[in-house]
């Protein structure tokens, strides 16, 4: 979607599932997983844009299915990041960013699990 010229908005959802072979000979559900992402970019200029993703992956699974581990029936994870970018010239590009990681607890919250920030320059050299 391009609500406005300079901000576009992408979603998407998918699901994944993968079955086994019960023991009365049926396909049964080990597991399934939902993701939802949203990502925004923003072009101020056509040098300077702001990118940001936010992604949910949700997990639900049978433990009874599981014979080796034990494992959670429900899992989830959140990741977050924000992405500023300035072109100085046609080969040299200045970045600042941020991520966010967050896992679902057995309370259902999202957790912080990790964070990043960096900064990037990228410049093309000639002889």
């Amino acid at each position: 979607m391009h609500p406005t010229d300079h901000l576009e908005l992408v979603m998407l959802r998918d699901q994944r599932w993968l079955n086994i072979d019960g023991p009365a000979a049926q396909a049964e559900r080990l597991l399934s997983e939902h993701i939802s992402r949203v990502k925004a970019t923003y072009n101020f200029t056509p040098r300077v844009f702001l990118r940001a993703i936010g992604q949910y992956v949700s997990t639900d699974r049978d433990p009874l299915l599981f014979l080796d581990t034990t494992v959670a029936p429900r899992s989830g994870d959140f990741t977050g990041s924000l992405l500023f970018a300035y072109k100085l010239n046609w080969q040299s590009v200045a970045f600042v960013g941020y991520g966010d990681d967050r896992e679902l607890t057995d309370v259902r919250s999202l957790a912080p699990l990790d964070r990043q920030f960096f900064v990037k320059l990228s410049y093309a050299f000639q002889r």
